[in-house]
């Protein structure tokens, strides 16, 4: 497994750097090598799609085009012999469902298999019709209210056929609506702590700029006085990566909230403008719990227990195709000074062309100091990690870090320290970025989202 190319030690030195905000005239940072490629057929060649309004579609032999839940995009890419991204564009009204059996409808001519996959396993086999359609109901009656991968994949041979030259794979996510949000338990690794503090999403109180100053990158730094509760960038502004990181007072707003879900989604726009001046055509986004002043409005915390639940985006095929996300939840101190240094602790970082994979790390940077070799943990727990929701926490104590996943122990090593020993206070962060050595490249969907149920901090 390829670990992460750029240095989270240059991330650490914008919570130093002068400040991205208009207001200094100073140029953010902006790190790794972005290689965009569409889709096959995303041009102008009059590629094939799908209306789903009229219910038709344009697709041909050995294609498939998803009538229900409908996807305007057309699925072209025969995985055995060219493995392609497999991310389908599905409107938000459209991917709404309600728990219970939803009818599932598909074009597939020359396949005899069409499968419906959930979890990581099959969840219904369509039944053949007339004219390449194939039909059934996916049974959602035991699925929570949130977000569901569904990945619809077809064969050119009958079920248990491994004979079969054409393999065509497209994965939609469906939002399922069952009512209140299911509560999650109480993390091991928090055992004998209390509750300090938790978002659960109902709303996103997040600003990029204090209040009545403009519109970012021309407006001033917000600090927690103005009652907020993320900065949306990195403590000063900056970004970093192959995707810009934008914002909820423009026209590309990557946040959304959904019946007590953030997403945060990467977005491929050829058209789009980088205000940091490096001509990404990608936009997506950060939230830090932490402003630039290093000023919070969450309880002054040092340690405790402290976990983020997510739903992380697939981007894997082949090395050629790799999609490049980058999906991160972690945490930098907050209180930093040349004289102190600063700490950086990730819950997870995760790679789109490793789904299985994931990071936890401690870092010191400046004059922070730390004992630490490698990781916390680095591997992969569990088989493909974009299929369902996964746990992600830190145990942090005056004396060691450990990551925990779903709660199981990954691993531990000794906390780096301030230069002066004092206790850390925390901004943690949540980020769909793109890169970090990899190449980006767009799926069907030309968009990658990433979920998260709560963030929850205890003590």
């Amino acid at each position: 497994m390829k670990i992460c190319r750029v240095s989270r030690a240059a991330m650490a030195f914008v919570l130093f750097s002068a400040s991205a905000y208009a207001a200094t005239g100073t140029v953010p940072i902006q790190e790794g090598t972005v290689t965009f490629m569409l889709p096959p057929g995303s041009g102008s060649g009059g590629a094939p799609v799908t209306d789903c309004v009229g219910k038709t579609t344009t697709a041909t032999t050995n294609q498939m085009a998803i009538l229900a839940p409908c996807s305007q995009n057309v699925i072209t890419a025969n995985q055995k012999t060219a493995p392609a991204l497999i991310a389908m564009d599905i409107t938000d009204a459209n991917a709404a469902v309600n728990a219970g059996l939803i009818p599932v409808s598909v074009q597939a001519m020359g396949m005899q298999n069409v499968e419906v996959w959930t979890h990581g396993s099959m969840a219904v086999r369509l039944a053949a019709g007339a004219s390449g359609m194939f039909s059934g109901n996916l049974d959602l009656s035991k699925e929570p209210t949130g977000p569901l991968r569904a990945r619809f994949m077809a064969w050119n041979s009958a079920p248990g056929d491994n004979t079969y030259t054409v393999e065509l794979i497209g994965e939609e996510t469906l939002f399922i609506n069952a009512g209140a949000k299911t509560p999650s338990p109480v993390p091991a690794g928090a055992a004998g702590m209390a509750l300090a503090w938790q978002d659960q999403f109902a709303t996103l109180n997040a600003t990029p700029c204090k209040p009545a100053t403009g519109v970012w990158p021309n407006c001033t730094a917000p600090t927690a006085s103005d009652g907020f509760t993320y900065l949306e960038n990195i403590g000063n502004g900056s970004d970093y990566g192959d995707c810009a990181f934008d914002h909820t007072d423009g026209k590309y707003n990557p946040y959304t909230v959904q019946s007590g879900f953030l997403r945060i989604r990467a977005t491929y726009d050829p058209n789009y403008h980088d205000p940091y001046g490096y001509n990404r055509k990608w936009y997506c986004g950060l939230l830090r719990t932490a402003f630039a002043d290093g000023s919070s409005n969450l309880p002054a915390i040092s340690y405790g227990y402290f976990e983020f639940t997510i739903l992380a985006p697939n981007a894997a095929a082949a090395t050629g195709a790799t999609g490049g996300t980058w999906p991160a939840v972690w945490q930098t101190t907050r209180k930093n000074t040349a004289a102190t240094g600063t700490i950086e602790l990730d819950e997870a970082e995760l790679y789109g062309n490793g789904p299985a994979y994931y990071q936890s790390g401690a870092g010191a940077y400046g004059a922070a100091t730390t004992t630490a070799t490698g990781f916390v943990y680095a591997g992969n727990p569990n088989g493909d990690l974009t299929w369902d929701w996964h746990r992600f926490g830190l145990l942090v104590t005056p004396t060691t870090v450990t990551s925990y996943f779903d709660d199981k122990p990954m691993g531990s090593q000794p906390i780096p320290q301030y230069a002066d020993k004092s206790a850390p206070l925390w901004g943690w962060m949540m980020n769909l970025a793109m890169g970090s050595g990899w190449p980006v490249n767009a799926p069907p969907a030309k968009h990658y989202d990433m979920w998260i149920k709560e963030i929850r901090l205890y003590r």
